[in-house]
């Protein structure tokens, strides 16, 4: 695979996430991490460790909010030996607990070219300041 093809590979597995996450299919969303992915929250303190948390994490959210906007732009991606980073500016509106929210950021991912694709290895989310 060139890089340019591993590179719109994994720009693509990142898309079927979100797409993922937004339709609660969370099957789909835990085929596309592998079962010792991390995720890590605000100063990078660990958050979830293992899919079954990951996904975790999209339900809890997704169990009291409400999308009524998500973008994703700017994505930027580097491919190499078989890891790719992706990350890409998000802006997000929604409904929390009935209250309306707006989140811009960027969200970072490290992913593994395994023999079924690219897979979620780690990933991170910076908040633009309110």
């Amino acid at each position: 695979m060139t890089e340019d093809a591993a590179a719109g590979a994994a720009a693509e597995l990142v898309r079927d996430l979100n797409r993922a996450w937004q339709a609660q299919d969370w099957a789909r969303l835990q085929e596309l991490a592998l079962p010792q992915v991390c995720m890590t929250g605000p100063g990078l303190q660990p958050l979830a460790r293992g899919a079954d948390a990951f996904v975790r994490g999209f339900r809890d959210f997704m169990a009291h909010a409400r999308i009524h906007r998500f973008l994703e732009n700017d994505m930027q991606v580097t491919a190499a030996a078989g890891t790719a980073v992706v990350n890409y500016a998000f802006e997000i509106e929604y409904s929390d607990h009935g209250e309306q929210r707006r989140d811009t950021g960027r969200d970072c991912f490290v992913l593994a070219l395994t023999p079924e694709g690219w897979r979620v290895v780690w990933r991170t989310m910076f908040f633009a300041p309110q």
